[in-house]
């Protein structure tokens, strides 16, 4: 039986009931039909998505998970959520601190050596790039090498264009057991197609709230978009902007109200496109609209 959605989504196996004398198999696959379901309520910002993408790590029994955004661009990572969790039967493995440096390297690499394997849906793994020559003649399996208490590690591609691919990347302090039953492929092809169906902004909230957090000082208190607290330091004209656009106002209703031209509100929507990493006034009202609020650490 499916489970009912929620606000956090389930974290483990045993909160989703199946039919009874149900085998293993018949618990693997009502688990990822679950994943699935509560990933593709995540793309439409129904449930937490931070909650999901535990449920991911422990369903695949990951030390830590993470999405990432890769600008094609400047070569830029973005983080978008990540998750770490604590594995009993490999407590004396840890995954190193500091893997800014590891991060996308197995993306990295994969451009530079074929990039025409880079699609949704596709597995990324640290195994099989081990075998090619290049890989291991490549300063990007130095930086593995360095990191020997990871066993694993999977990236599994969401979404790709002419400027950016969304990825997972999940790292194993174990040797993880890849199901015959339910092969991998499967669960990373209906991820990507949920993350493709997404509502527009949702991944750009995500990624504004993740680097809102790095931004605060360690004091508890929540952060909006256009609160005092003002976390992407947008002007108090930009901030005027983001209030009247909320409002249902268009950009030349803007204009008369703040008896400004029409450039100046265009240069306004500019600067705040840049400062909150948004690419319209579509995905700017979603984060608007989806409240953009943290708590800092």
């Amino acid at each position: 039986m499916m489970p009912v959605l929620s606000q956090f989504g389930p974290h483990d196996r045993s909160q989703i009931a199946s039919f009874s004398q149900s085998n293993d198999f018949a618990a693997r696959l009502t688990s990822a039909f679950a994943l699935v379901t509560d990933w593709s309520a995540a793309m439409a910002g129904n449930i937490r998505f931070e909650n999901v993408v535990t449920t991911l790590a422990h369903q695949v029994g990951a030390a830590r998970c993470g999405v990432y955004r890769f600008s094609r661009l400047d070569g830029k990572i973005q983080p978008i959520v990540t998750v770490a969790r604590e594995i009993p039967e490999a407590s004396e493995k840890t995954v190193p601190d500091g893997l800014s440096v590891l991060t996308g390297s197995m993306l990295r690499f994969m451009l530079g050596f074929d990039a025409a394997q880079i699609a949704a849906g596709g597995i990324l793994r640290l195994t099989n790039l081990r075998e090619e020559p290049a890989f291991n003649d490549s300063e990007i399996a130095r930086l593995w090498d360095a990191a020997p208490d990871i066993a694993q590690a999977s990236v599994l591609i969401m979404d790709v264009t002419e400027k950016k691919i969304d990825m997972v990347e999940i790292l194993y302090t174990a040797p993880p057991d890849y199901s015959v039953d339910l092969p991998a492929p499967i669960l990373a092809g209906a991820l990507a197609e949920a993350w493709a169906l997404r509502t527009p902004g949702v991944i750009l909230g995500l990624i504004g709230k993740y680097g809102v957090k790095k931004r605060l000082a360690p004091d508890s208190f929540e952060s909006h978009i256009l609160s005092p607290n003002n976390p992407f330091a947008l002007s108090r004209s930009q901030q005027k902007v983001c209030q009247l656009l909320a409002a249902g106002q268009k950009a030349n209703d803007i204009a008369t109200l703040l008896g400004v031209s029409i450039t100046t509100v265009r240069s306004h929507l500019s600067q705040i496109y840049a400062k909150t990493g948004t690419s319209g006034q579509i995905e700017i009202l979603a984060l608007i609209n989806a409240g953009a609020r943290v708590t800092a650490p």
